[in-house]
């Protein structure tokens, strides 16, 4: 009786009954609900004179529709709820519009109700008669995006975001971005179209209430609003959508002059300037220095000033004439044959005393640190500044020379274009031409045929030279070595970087002497923990114990001296002096989170990014536009970072931490896609990364190279997770052992433990059971602390290792007959012997260390020391390092070898 009761005052009723109506459903079942509640409710929506009754309906129709199921749902509710779409309230339509997307997010809409049978068939044909058969939801209702309510094209882009999360990836991007991108500003992703304040922000402005002419008539608005929708998509989408935001944009200004509603007018075009038509081009980052000159330092500092002191302005307020803005960008701009702008605007300088500079300021000369400063507050550096961000004011304020100029410059900054790279040093190659490491370096053929062969393996106990013990007052902790192998750099506790020159190591009588030091004046006390060399550079890259992330050039001075006795190029053309040009870059990081831990650095077509490690997070630092581009936050739970690699391919990073896990990073979405545990639950000392396949009629895959548990390295293809290759040394009391009767943990491989987070608690990134059964357990000795080597399907696969005892050894993946320990053995101690144990096609090569000399032991225990020497003879010196070998690193020229640091402060090359 409450229900079919159409006076005034039950609808008070009514609205109670809808408040708990699911109990209600679960009281009468489905096949009651089917009979006797839906049809009931449904009748709702026609009391036209209470719009809180037909939206508190909205409101509670998904806890029905939950009983009745999809089919149900699609053929009796889903027509009453677009009937709710056409109200003519505002307040109705969003309800149910929300009634919709809890309905798509429940499951009971089928892709051929949100899609149509265009959707199911592509090759659909569409004719007037079956238009409405044939579109879907989406379709329909996609022109509610330009209501004139905020609330309706907020709760619009809430349905279709949810529409595209249900339908997933590619079908978001390939079905439902089509029939919304005529009503957005830009063409949108998946990530976009599936976030609603995303797609909200992306869209055309509203169509306004002043628009309506003397009533509003909701329906016959979404009726104009579906007839501008484009049912058919060709690869003009962009330019179909930039007419239809233009055919608005007329017909608000004809409706607005002539009080009446709008139409739909066919004959819709664009007209532009044809001035404003010119190309951009801008430098690929891997080859920028090679056809550009460095950006000003007057620019850099400027960059730099406003980072820290300015954040609110822009460092392209000095952009006002055509030859600073390509001086800082190194663009080449195409001009139309028909412009109708001066041809000496783009080449002339008139505008630099307007900005405050010289002419010869455009080229690298110094400015004072006060009067860049006044340059942020100079009247005319703020009105373009304005101008290029499109603010009314100041575009009307701004010199009409300069008008062109500032639309270019919003170009720019809406493309995030990046600037001319400082100067980092060009590679040479042996003829000494600049070349690029990203491509071949040119070469004669003699040359490379004579001082680059193809197989190289160190001998034993064949070491070089070394450096003097006082070289360094510290452990030297990482060495970096230039990409043309003119110079090597080595990084120490002592807070110093130390500059070596590679032409002594050919003519070196044994010892390795330094030719600059980069540090040491102020911050002593700050030890420096990694370097790395500038992918395509001859600038390195420190992170120290302070917090602090220094970036300095290595300059060269070349000796053009030639020997006249030999024809082939000489090696003498190598630069014989480098000197450092300064600090010209340092980044702070929040004193919260520690010492840098880990540096690196690579190069994407648009950027030159240095990637550093906290005790905190990774952060990254863009060389280019001075911005952090990616953060990448560890939890306390996963201890921290000790070392990471990136992949070949820059497109993930991979972090060890102290408590034995590894994170797999995806850097295009800055999410870590997997993690893992090691076994041994001991820290990551080393990881490093190649991209090859380790049998000949194998695909490449990623390869992960792992230095962890108790002094063993082992390799893992990521994209199995498991490990294919292992090298371990034995405990020398286990030397005579079989190998049959060897411990169980000897001799199996490593493994990864899958870690899962707990997406219920976000707080908690770690399952805790996980936490509770995993123990934090003391660090093996001794450990694998540096490697190096070369993984590749045909030819030489090897691993060069440097564990804690100051052992260097070298493990070949075929043989375990072709390993051999380099050095660090003792005088009095056996060579050891290699063994390898095959698990299909997974590999495990071990090496048996001889047990300690009976013959050592006989002569500490004899009364007459002095006669067991006498009687022994001359023994050779020892030359292993004392202490454990840190970093290795392999250098190709001028000579053949490995060079080595330790813990005791030497550095030493292996031939």
């Amino acid at each position: 009786m409450i229900t079919t009761d159409t006076s005034e005052y039950a609808s008070t009723v009514k609205q109670a009954i809808l408040v708990d109506i699911a109990r209600l459903c679960h009281l009468f079942g489905s096949e009651g609900v089917m009979t006797c509640i839906l049809p009931q409710i449904l009748a709702f929506l026609n009391h036209r004179k209470d719009w809180r009754l037909r939206a508190a309906l909205c409101q509670s129709l998904p806890s029905v529709c939950l009983m009745i199921g999809r089919e149900a749902t699609q053929k009796y509710v889903i027509p009453c709820v677009e009937t709710a779409l056409n109200d003519e309230e505002d307040i109705v339509v969003e309800k149910a519009l929300y009634c919709m997307s809890s309905l798509v997010h429940a499951g009971l809409l089928t892709r051929a109700v949100l899609l149509g049978k265009k959707g199911i068939n592509f090759e659909a044909k569409h004719s007037k008669s079956s238009v409405d058969s044939a579109q879907g939801i989406i379709s329909r209702y996609a022109s509610l995006l330009l209501h004139p309510s905020t609330k309706i094209r907020h709760s619009a882009s809430y349905f279709f975001a949810a529409c595209s999360s249900s339908l997933g990836f590619p079908d978001d991007e390939a079905l439902v971005a089509p029939l919304l991108r005529p009503y957005l500003r830009h063409d949108v992703d998946s990530d976009c179209i599936t976030d609603e304040k995303m797609l909200f922000f992306s869209l055309l402005s509203s169509v306004h209430d002043d628009l309506r002419g003397g009533g509003y008539d909701p329906v016959a608005m979404i009726k104009q609003l579906e007839d501008l929708q484009i049912t058919e998509r060709t690869s003009n989408d962009i330019i179909g959508s930039l007419k239809f935001y233009k055919g608005i944009i007329q017909r608000q200004n004809e409706a607005s002059r002539e009080k009446v509603g709008f139409r739909v007018m066919d004959d819709m075009k664009i007209i532009a300037d044809p001035k404003s038509y010119f190309s951009v081009l801008l430098p690929d980052q891997k080859f920028v220095e090679l056809v550009a000159k460095p950006i000003p330092e007057w620019y850099d500092e400027l960059r730099q000033l406003r980072y820290l002191e300015y954040p609110d302005r822009s460092e392209n307020c000095t952009l006002r004439c055509m030859s600073l803005l390509l001086r800082v960008y190194c663009l080449k701009i195409l001009q139309p044959l028909h412009s109708a702008q001066p041809q000496k605007m783009w080449k002339g300088d008139f505008m630099a005393q307007d900005v405050g500079f010289a002419s010869s300021t455009i080229e690298n000369k110094d400015v004072e640190q006060n009067k860049l400063k006044t340059i942020f507050s100079d009247v005319g550096s703020q009105t373009f500044h304005g101008s290029s961000k499109g603010e009314w004011g100041s575009v009307s304020l701004v010199d009409p020379v300069s008008s062109e100029m500032s639309q270019l410059v919003s170009k720019l900054n809406s493309m995030e274009a990046p600037v001319v790279p400082p100067h980092h040093g060009l590679l040479r190659d042996l003829e000494g031409r600049p070349y690029s490491c990203h491509a071949t370096a040119r070469s004669s053929p003699t040359t490379s045929d004579k001082y680059r062969p193809v197989e190289w393996k160190p001998r034993i106990d064949n070491l070089s030279c070394s450096t003097l013990p006082r070289e360094h007052n510290g452990p030297v902790t990482r060495l970096a070595v230039s990409q043309d192998f003119s110079f090597f750099v080595s990084a120490s506790h002592d807070g110093t970087c130390k500059v070596f020159e590679t032409a002594q190591l050919r003519d070196s009588v044994g010892h390795l002497k330094s030719c600059l030091t980069i540090g040491g004046d102020g911050e002593s006390s700050s030890r420096v923990n990694d370097i790395t060399i500038l992918e395509n550079s001859k600038s390195v890259a420190s992170g120290n114990s302070a917090g602090s992330v220094l970036v300095s050039r290595i300059e060269e001075s070349t000796s053009e001296a030639k020997s006249t006795l030999i024809s082939t190029p000489s090696i003498a053309s190598l630069p014989r002096y480098s000197r450092v040009s300064g600090s010209k870059l340092v980044r702070k990081v929040d004193a919260q989170e520690g010492e840098i831990l880990a540096v690196s650095h690579f190069n994407t077509n648009s950027a030159s990014i240095v990637t550093y490690a906290t005790q905190m997070a990774v952060h990254s630092w863009d060389l280019r536009c001075a911005k952090e581009p990616f953060i990448l936050p560890t939890r306390p739970e996963m201890g921290f970072v000790t070392s990471f690699t990136i992949g070949n391919d820059r497109n993930w990073l991979c972090t060890g931490s102290n408590s034995g896990h590894i994170a797999l990073w995806d850097l295009r979405f800055h999410k870590c896609i997997k993690l893992w545990r090691h076994s041994s639950h001991s820290p990551i000392n080393r990881l490093a990364s190649s991209h090859s396949s380790l049998s000949i009629n194998g695909d490449p895959s990623p390869h992960l190279v792992i230095g962890a548990g108790l002094n063993e390295s082992s390799i893992f293809d990521l994209t199995t997770g498991t490990c294919t290759h292992c090298f371990r040394v034995l405990d020398p009391l286990l030397s005579y052992v079989d190998t049959h009767s060897l411990p169980k943990d000897k001799v199996t491989l490593p493994y990864l433990d899958n870690v899962k987070p707990k997406s219920q608690f976000p707080g908690n990134f770690l399952d805790s059971s996980n936490l509770l059964t995993s123990a934090r357990l003391p660090p093996p000795n001794p450990t694998i602390c540096s490697f190096t080597g070369r993984l590749r399907s045909s030819g030489c696969s090897y691993l060069v290792t440097g564990d804690s005892l100051g052992v260097l050894r070298y493990w070949d993946f075929t043989s375990a007959s072709k390993c051999y320990t380099i050095s660090g053995l003792r005088n009095t101690t056996s060579r050891p012997f290699y063994e390898c144990i095959d698990y299909g096609n997974r590999k495990m090569i071990v090496c048996r260390e001889a047990p300690p000399n009976l013959v050592a032991h006989h002569e500490a225990s004899s009364s007459s020391p002095l006669l067991a020497k006498v009687q022994k003879g001359p023994v050779r010196p020892e030359n292993r390092h004392q202490d454990a070998i840190l970093d290795i690193k392999r250098i190709e020229y001028p000579v053949k070898g490995l060079l080595t640091c330790s813990r005791d402060g030497m550095i030493k090359l292996w031939k």
